[in-house]
């Protein structure tokens, strides 16, 4: 009867789930799915509330958006699956992940998480250790939303009920939220009264208040991950976005970009931009046909600044960022992809290799060919020769260049 419901349950899933949902993992191709009737699935998904299952969404369409930057699902139910894990079980002071390795006895409400977390999605377990990473990198930054919004919401109860001074912790505090235990609750406020927290968050408000070209720097892309909106753009281009057309779509207003008007969120946004372009002008020409998709070096020279935020390049996930600093990667013409300066040696040595190992062929083939002119003798051709007039076998091909660095 488990066995049934169980079949029931993954061909309902798989039913439900569309290609926009999915994010990563495994292949559904890997294991067959039993059979079942329309009717059955349409049962169990009543039974559900109408709420598709998110179990069988992590295929390995999006496998690189993922693995070239472990730090976010793109899937943005997965995020909310890690929030309601921390709303369901707080049952641990845990307000910043840090504290996860200073307390080894916190593991079992950890694992308890992922647990959940893996009853709700599938992936290769192959992968397991990867996601298990992304899932805590995730995680981390989803408990520091979680007790901003827990904070968020006691301010408010305490400016609805009339109190002066609801911004203050003395007065908030009495606005306990019920998924909190007054145990967990008492410790949260220590934490947030105590002097090192008070210092950190001074310090960072200043770098969100910090000004540059004369604003505070800002994105129209909200909570959702960038890797998310490349997705959502790369479904309605029917192709991968080039990093300016991702950088617009998140940093151009929405109702100026319907009107056909490049109004930029910030003073930055459009510095940068108008840096980037001048500098492919001058490297590539007033034609912008002749301009590449992405330069990584001019866009690190443009991006690059100092203040809090001087070891990222503004416009790059960070993981791209160092990628592109650890190999400083050289232009490229066109929409081909980049080579690194230590990538194209090694190519280049691997090309004189074979250069001197065809020349060696050839000397050793004239030898053959005429130790044979002079014996008379033409058998020993073929086994004796492996390429040549006398075997249509051809010559071994170059190596290929080593892979050009993921750009996303």
């Amino acid at each position: 009867m488990k066995s049934t419901a169980r079949r029931q349950k993954t061909v309902a899933a798989s039913s439900s789930s569309s290609e926009e949902d999915v994010s990563l993992g495994a292949d559904h191709g890997e294991e067959s799915t039993p059979t079942c009737d329309a009717a059955s699935s349409s049962a169990v998904s009543q039974r559900r509330s109408g709420v598709p299952s998110q179990r069988g969404q992590f295929t390995r369409k999006y496998q690189a958006q993922w693995k070239d930057d472990l730090s976010m699902f793109t899937n943005i139910e997965a995020a909310r699956t890690i929030t309601l894990a921390f709303k369901s079980s707080m049952e641990i002071p845990l307000f910043q992940w840090s504290q996860v390795s200073k307390h080894p006895e916190w593991k079992p409400n950890i694992d308890a998480w992922f647990k959940r977390f893996q009853n709700k999605f599938e992936w290769d377990r192959a992968d397991n250790n990867v996601v298990r990473r992304v899932w805590e990198n995730h995680a981390a930054t989803r408990l520091r939303d979680f007790w901003y919004d827990t904070q968020k919401k006691s301010k408010r109860h305490a400016r609805d009920n009339g109190l002066e001074g609801w911004n203050e912790v003395a007065v908030w505090q009495e606005f306990k939220p019920p998924f909190i235990s007054g145990e967990i609750w008492t410790a949260y406020i220590e934490h947030v009264t105590s002097e090192r927290f008070s210092r950190c968050s001074h310090s960072g408000a200043d770098n969100r208040n910090w000004q540059i070209h004369g604003s505070v720097t800002t994105h129209t892309g909200g909570s959702v991950p960038f890797s998310a909106h490349a997705k959502r753009m790369a479904a309605s281009l029917g192709r991968e976005p080039s990093p300016m057309e991702l950088f617009l779509e998140t940093h151009v207003r929405s109702q100026d970009r319907q009107k056909g008007v490049q109004q930029f969120v910030d003073n930055r946004a459009q510095h940068f931009v108008e840096t980037y372009n001048s500098r492919l002008r001058e490297r590539y020409g007033d034609n912008p046909s002749t301009h590449p998709d992405f330069d990584p070096d001019l866009w690190m020279e443009a991006g690059s600044s100092g203040g809090p935020d001087k070891n990222r390049v503004y416009g790059l996930s960070n993981t791209t960022a160092d990628n592109l600093r650890s190999t400083r990667s050289v232009s490229t013409v066109g929409s081909s992809p980049s080579v690194s300066n230590t990538q194209s040696e090694e190519f280049i040595a691997l090309k004189q290799q074979y250069q001197q190992l065809s020349t060696n062929y050839d000397e050793l083939r004239q030898i053959v060919m005429e130790m044979r002119s002079k014996m008379g003798d033409d058998t020993c051709a073929a086994s004796f020769w492996p390429y040549g007039p006398g075997n249509n076998q051809p010559p071994p091909p170059p190596p290929p260049p080593p892979p050009a660095p993921p750009l996303f």
